[in-house]
C-alpha cells in the first residue's frame, strides 16, 4: 500500500489537492515567485492563473467547467475546432509548418463542417478520417491554397 501524507486544517485531514483531469499547469518563475497559469486541456484556452500550484477557489473549478463547456458541446462543430486549433500554443512556430497545417485544417474544416467535432472523440470516426486523408495518397505534391478545397 501507499504511504499518502495527508494535509491538517482546522483539526481536520484534507487530502492531497489534485486538479480536474484534463487540467494543463504551466509554471512560469517571475521576480515575485512563482506564477501558475492553468488551461482547459494541454493547448486549449488559459482560464486560470495563480501564484498557488493548487487552487482550491471554487471559482477555479467554475471557470474550468465554463473552458470545456465549448469543448464538449454539441454544437461545437469542426471550423470552430479548427479556429482554435490554429491559434493555440498547439502550432508549431516554423512559418512553412504552419503554412502547411493551416492547410490541412481548412481542408478538414470544410469537408467535416456538419459533423459535431464530439464525433471525433469517437475512436470508431478514424476510418472516416482515413478514408478523406486517402484521397491525396497518391499526389506527391500538394498544391498550396489559400482556402478549403
Amino acid at each position: 500500500m501507499m504511504n499518502v501524507t495527508w494535509s491538517k486544517c482546522g483539526g481536520r485531514e484534507l487530502p492531497p489537492p489534485s486538479l480536474p483531469k484534463g487540467v494543463h499547469r504551466v509554471k512560469k518563475i517571475t521576480k515575485n515567485g512563482p506564477l501558475y497559469y492553468f488551461y482547459a486541456w494541454r493547448g486549449g484556452p488559459n482560464f486560470w492563473t495563480s501564484t498557488f500550484r493548487d487552487p482550491r477557489d471554487p471559482e477555479f473549478l467554475i471557470a474550468f467547467a465554463d473552458a470545456v463547456r465549448t469543448r464538449f458541446s454539441s454544437q461545437y462543430m469542426p471550423p470552430q475546432m479548427v479556429d482554435d486549433f490554429l491559434d493555440s500554443t498547439a502550432m508549431p512556430t516554423g512559418e512553412r509548418t504552419k503554412a502547411d497545417y493551416r492547410l490541412w485544417a481548412l481542408r478538414f474544416a470544410h469537408e467535416f463542417a456538419d459533423d459535431p467535432a464530439k464525433l471525433w472523440e469517437n475512436p470508431k470516426s478514424r476510418g472516416e478520417l482515413n478514408e478523406w486523408r486517402a484521397k491525396w495518397k497518391d499526389s506527391p505534391e500538394q498544391p498550396h491554397l489559400t482556402g478549403p478545397s
